[in-house]
């Protein structure tokens, strides 16, 4: 759950927007988030949460929690805040659907990445048949 503002653990609490760059799936959208940096940062990570809701399998639609290794097992006293915010905005165009908080959402998105690979390997298949049909494919004589 979303800690309240006045939380004595944290001594700064703020929003940041991140807007996608362009060419992102997100590119029309503008993403608030909530950022709360405890009294040991940066020793500790920040607490982030996404305050816009999104469709997205590493952030969880109820609070909000962004899953990200940056904000749990890969933090260290030397990531700077503005690196945190790149790893979010990667996130957003690269969904982990290995290490997601929804199912669901990683499911619908698993699906649609099998799907797109089955087309892209039956067009490769289409045109390597028809090079061999055409008689243009690769022969080799012993």
């Amino acid at each position: 759950d979303r800690k309240k503002e006045d939380d004595p653990k944290f001594v700064f609490f703020f929003e940041v927007t991140i807007k996608p760059d362009k060419d992102s799936i997100y590119e029309d959208g503008i993403f608030h988030v909530v950022v709360k940096i405890p009294e040991d940062y940066p020793f500790s990570p920040p607490e982030c949460f996404m305050k816009t809701r999104i469709f997205h399998p590493n952030i969880y639609e109820g609070n909000g929690h962004i899953c990200l290794n940056t904000l749990q097992k890969s933090w260290n006293a030397a990531m700077t805040l503005e690196r945190l915010f790149l790893s979010i905005m990667m996130l957003l165009d690269l969904p982990n659907v290995d290490d997601f908080l929804d199912y669901d959402k990683a499911s619908v998105l698993q699906f649609i990445e099998n799907i797109l690979m089955l087309l892209f390997w039956s067009f490769i298949g289409m045109q390597i048949f028809n090079l061999f049909k055409n008689g243009k494919g690769v022969r080799y004589e012993a």
